[in-house]
């Protein structure tokens, strides 16, 4: 007589256990940013218009790197909170020089800083400041050399969404670089080479735009 009863009672009291967990379950999925990462890894690859050019050496002989150059830029990354980022970057482009058929390979790595305005927006501006190293080598027949030194810099970026996990990222930053060592070698017949390396102190300058996507996770 009281089966009906029971039954009332029992599921009752299964949904006072579940309707609540469902119901913070759906909360907890509402209150997630649609846009944006709260923490953890990202990953990156973009295209890289690189500009650098040195202040006006004594020596005429010396290259003048000047030129827009072409190449590519990876990144790892890690995002602490919402508006705080720290990225570090690894990239490469090609330069033309004032030497007829000779070609200058830029190399830089960058440990970059970024502060976010609107991380929970789907497009998000930010600005950065990096510190890192940087070097430029050309080969012409059996001669090679290379300029080595460090740099800071400064830039500006935009985010712009298109899942919550991928983004198109596009920025620019100005770089001040002080050059520190010049190294020359030349292959020798029969092989070997012989190798002088010199002390330097040239400032320059570096302008880069980049353009690629970002993958959070």
């Amino acid at each position: 007589m009281n089966t009906p009863r029971r039954l009332t009672l029992a599921a009752a009291l299964v949904a006072a256990l579940v309707i609540p967990k469902a119901a913070l379950a759906q909360e907890g999925a509402a209150t997630l940013p649609m846009w944006g990462q709260d923490h953890g890894f990202s990953i990156g690859l973009k295209y890289l218009l690189d500009g650098i050019g040195a202040d006006e050496a004594e020596n005429p002989l010396s290259p003048v790197i000047d030129d827009i150059g072409s190449g590519a830029v990876v990144s790892l990354g890690y995002t602490f909170v919402p508006q705080f980022h720290v990225r570090l970057s690894l990239g490469g482009a090609t330069h033309q020089t004032d030497f007829p058929g000779l070609e200058v390979n830029r190399s830089v790595a960058t440990l970059d800083a970024h502060y976010r305005f609107m991380p929970d927006r789907q497009v998000c501006p930010y600005i950065l400041g990096s510190l890192g190293g940087t070097d430029a080598t050309a080969d012409q027949g059996i001669d090679h050399v290379k300029f080595t030194g460090g740099m800071a810099g400064v830039g500006a970026g935009l985010l712009v969404g298109f899942t919550r996990h991928l983004s198109m990222d596009l920025a620019g930053r100005l770089d001040a670089v002080n050059w520190t060592k010049a190294e020359w070698s030349q292959d020798q017949p029969g092989g070997g080479s012989i190798h002088e390396e010199q002390a330097i102190e040239e400032s320059g300058g570096s302008a880069r735009l980049e353009l690629g996507l970002v993958w959070a996770f």
